[in-house]
C-alpha cells in the first residue's frame, strides 16, 4: 500500500483498521509511526500482528535488527528494500519466511537460517549480495549463489549476485523471482532437467545478454525476463506452448525472436516496449496474441507487421 514511499515521514493508523497487508510499508523510512489499532503492535523498525507472532512489514530502515523471540513468521516482502540492513538475527521461534521477505536488501552481509525454519518463499533473498549465508534448516540446501529446496530440485532464491551461473542438473524448476535483480548476471546455463521457469524468474537482470531455454521447458512464466535490458537474443524451444504475460517486456536490446511451432498463445504485453525488436517470426500454431503484446515495438520490419496484421493484431 505504501511500499517504497521513501519520503514518508509520519503516519497514524486509526483504530478502525483491522487488516494491513504484508510489506505495506517496506522500503519506507517512517520517523513517526503511530498505530492506534488494537490489531497490531510495532517497535521502531517493524509492524507486527496483534500477538507479535508475525512481522507484517518494516516501517523504518536500520543497519542491524534482532527479531523478537515471539515471532514465528516473517511476512511476504516484510524487509524488502531495507537498503541499509547489514545483518538480521532470526530466532529459533521462526518457522516461515515469506516470498521476497528480504528482497533487495542490498547491504545485507550475513544471515543465519535457524533449524526451526520449514518454509522459505520464492525470491526471499533476490537482489541481495549476502557474503555469509548459513542455513541450519534441513529443509533447504545452498551453494554460494542459490538457495534450493531440500532435494535440490527447485531454486527458491538467489542469495548472492554473480556474473555467470550454471544451474545444477538436479533442478527441475526455477522459482518465481528466483534470479530477479541479479544485476551482474551476464549468462546462465539452464539444464535439460528444468521444466518450469517461474513468474519474474529473471526479471531486472540488467546485464543478461543471451539465454537459451532448453527443450524440456513448456511454459515461460509471466514477466520471466521483464526489463532484461541487455538481452539481445533468446532461443525458445519447440517444447514451449505459451509465452507468459509481459515475459519479455522492456527487453530494450532484443532484436529478433523466432517463436516455435509449439506455441499457441502469446500473453498480454509479452514483448511490450522491446524498442530494438526488428523481426519476429510467428508460426501458424499461434491462435491467440494478447493485448498490447507488441506495443511500442516501433522498429518491426514490414514482414513482421504484415504477419501480425494477418493475426488481427495491430497495436504497435
Amino acid at each position: 500500500a505504501f511500499s517504497s514511499c521513501k519520503s514518508l515521514q509520519s503516519i497514524t493508523i486509526p483504530n478502525s483498521v483491522t487488516n494491513i497487508g504484508d510489506g505495506a510499508f517496506c522500503g519506507c523510512n517512517i520517523c513517526f509511526f503511530i498505530c492506534n489499532s488494537t490489531y497490531f503492535q510495532n517497535d521502531a523498525v517493524c509492524l507486527f500482528n496483534k500477538d507479535k507472532t508475525a512481522i507484517v512489514s518494516t516501517i523504518k530502515d536500520c543497519v542491524n535488527y534482532i527479531i523478537p523471540n515471539s515471532v514465528t513468521s516473517i511476512g511476504d516482502e516484510a524487509f524488502s528494500w531495507c537498503v541499509s540492513l547489514q545483518s538480521v538475527t532470526i530466532p529459533n521461534s521462526v518457522t516461515s519466511i515469506g516470498d521476497g521477505a528480504f528482497s533487495s536488501c542490498k547491504s545485507l552481509q550475513s544471515i543465519t537460517i535457524p533449524n526451526s525454519v520449514t518454509n522459505i518463499g520464492d525470491g526471499a533473498f533476490c537482489g541481495c549480495n549476502i557474503c555469509f549465508f548459513i542455513c541450519n534448516s534441513t529443509y533447504f540446501q545452498n551453494d554460494a549463489v542459490c538457495l534450493f529446496n531440500k532435494d535440490k530440485t527447485a531454486i527458491v532464491s538467489t542469495i548472492k549476485d554473480c556474473v555467470n551461473y550454471i544451474i545444477p542438473n538436479s533442478v527441475t524448476s526455477i522459482g518465481d523471482g528466483a534470479f530477479s535483480w541479479c544485476k551482474s548476471l551476464q549468462s546462465v546455463t539452464i539444464p535439460n532437467s528444468v521444466t518450469s521457469i517461474g513468474d519474474g524468474a529473471f526479471s531486472s537482470c540488467k546485464s543478461l545478454q543471451s539465454i537459451t531455454i532448453p527443450n524440456s521447458v513448456t511454459k515461460i512464466g509471466d514477466y520471466a525476463f521483464l526489463s532484461c535490458e541487455s538481452l539481445q537474443s533468446v532461443t525458445i524451444p519447440n517444447s514451449v506452448t505459451s509465452i507468459g504475460e509481459g515475459a519479455f517486456s522492456w527487453c530494450k536490446s532484443l532484436q529478433s525472436v523466432i517463436i516455435p511451432n509449439s506455441v499457441t498463445k502469446i500473453g498480454d504485453y509479452a514483448f511490450d516496449s522491446c524498442y530494438s525488436l526488428q523481426s519476429v517470426t510467428i508460426p501458424n500454431s499461434v491462435k491467440s496474441i494478447g493485448n498490447c503484446a507488441f506495443l511500442l515495438c516501433t522498429h518491426l520490419d514490414e514482414p513482421s507487421r504484415l504477419r501480425l496484421k494477418e493475426l488481427n493484431y495491430t497495436r504497435i
